[in-house]
């Protein structure tokens, strides 16, 4: 089977495609292999890149490495097509887009505001001895 990514297919999408495809073969034993293959040769041009990558990073593994499962390459595909809508956003004109993306990325980030404070009786974050100045606590050093 030669299967190809549509140019607007998504990489989960197309991961569908081939396991549905490889579950009509019957590859056996070697089905993930097959898979993986399969996934990795049918990527469209925008990620010939990251294939050339996949195909490096294999060749340098040494045998004692945990193989190239299909699941490994999908997430490292998935981290690919995420930088390069990324890259896109960030380097279009429209500033107004890269405002709100970077806005809405940075949303679970975000530091609460104030100082840290404890209540009286409880007792040094670092010590554990009850209350006194941070300045005298025998586990600042």
């Amino acid at each position: 089977m030669m299967l190809t990514q549509a140019d607007q297919t998504s990489i989960s999408t197309w991961e569908t495609t081939v396991r549905t495809a490889g579950s009509l073969c019957s590859f056996g034993t070697n089905a993930d292999e097959f898979m993986r293959d399969e996934f990795l040769f049918g990527l469209n041009d925008s990620f010939s890149g990251f294939r050339d990558d996949i195909f490096y990073r294999y060749s340098q593994r040494k045998p004692e490495d945990s193989p190239f499962t299909l699941a490994f390459v999908v997430s490292q595909a998935i981290c690919f097509e995420s930088a390069q809508k990324t890259n896109k956003v960030l380097t279009s004109n429209n500033i107004e887009e890269q405002v709100h993306y970077t806005i809405t990325t940075n949303k679970t980030i975000r530091k609460p505001a104030g100082k840290f404070t404890r209540t009286n009786n409880q007792p040094c974050y670092f010590c554990g001895q009850p209350k006194h100045p941070r300045e005298k606590c025998p586990a600042r050093r």
